[in-house]
């Protein structure tokens, strides 16, 4: 675990040893938010769509949704976790991915769970926001799950 935790902090660590260590640490609450943390900032760093959808294709949405699954009240969690998914959805295939995962509900309950925190709120917003942004789909199942208010 220390050796993982470590790994992680590298500057220039990979996307792989990222989901390697998140996968195999699924409920360990600091590697899972340096690991949220490391891809938040892989996303936004994506130079296009192609690097955001390799994230994805390589289990980034998967390790998202699994760390804000297991750690709902760690407002921290919620809002990289939120963060990433912000700039995963800017692309057309990972907002159905994203959406197709249970995304949208967990982004919701965030919203939800922590309505007082105002970058949770931020990060979140912005997230629906991009997986609205040109699906029809997408906007149906927020307003299904009354992230609409």
């Amino acid at each position: 675990t220390e050796e993982a935790l470590e790994i992680l902090q590298y500057p220039n660590v990979s996307l792989c040893d990222v989901v390697i260590i998140m996968k195999f640490h699924p409920k360990h609450e600091k590697i899972c938010e340096i690991g949220l943390g490391v891809l938040w900032n892989l996303a936004y760093e994506a130079l296009n769509n192609i690097d955001r959808e390799i994230i994805a294709n390589q289990g980034g949405i998967e390790c998202i949704l699994s760390a804000m699954s297991f750690f709902p009240h760690s407002v921290t969690m919620q809002e990289y976790g939120c963060g990433a998914l912000q700039n995963l959805a800017l692309s057309t295939t990972n907002k159905r991915a994203i959406s197709n995962a249970g995304g949208i509900s967990k982004i919701i309950r965030s919203m939800k769970l922590h309505h007082a925190d105002c970058d949770l709120q931020d990060s979140a917003c912005v997230a629906l926001q991009n997986l609205s942004m040109d699906n029809e789909m997408n906007k149906k199942i927020i307003a299904d799950e009354d992230g609409i208010s």
